[in-house]
């Protein structure tokens, strides 16, 4: 985790802030400070970052096209188990400016579990890793 073994968190939350034009500010808190990766982020705060920027984009779709406020909040609190070197949980709250009814609710539910980044957490996706070693002369 970034280089800096036992003293690397092994909890945080990432807070985006979604505007109405889709920009997201990002906030941390319990991870690293700025400066301490690429970013300012850890690798798991990379991985909450693509997961909310990903769920984002999908439940900013859906807003938009109810004419609903597409500016929302989302919290994503990650633990990782520094040990196992595993990451145990990515739990996201979502906070939106509006009341769904149950239909549009169940939608909303079913187009945010279309996310490709969630998908691929839950396992879906064949990943590959392949070392190239460079051949240092001299």
């Amino acid at each position: 985790m970034g280089g800096r073994g036992a003293h690397a968190p092994s909890e945080g939350l990432l807070i985006l802030h979604r505007r109405d034009d889709g920009t997201l500010k990002v906030e941390t808190r319990g991870g690293p400070r700025a400066g301490e990766g690429a970013y300012g982020l850890c690798p798991v705060e990379h991985l909450a970052l693509a997961l909310g920027g990903c769920l984002s984009e999908f439940a900013g779709r859906f807003m938009e096209r109810r004419r609903l406020p597409t500016a929302m909040r989302l919290d994503i609190r990650w633990k990782v188990s520094i040990r196992r070197c595993t990451v145990e949980s990515l739990c996201v709250t979502l906070h939106i400016a509006t009341t769904l009814d149950e239909m549009a609710r169940e939608t909303f539910h079913r187009m945010l579990d279309l996310c490709p980044v969630h998908k691929a957490l839950l396992g879906n996706v064949d990943v590959e890793l392949e070392v190239v070693e460079l051949k240092v002369e001299g």
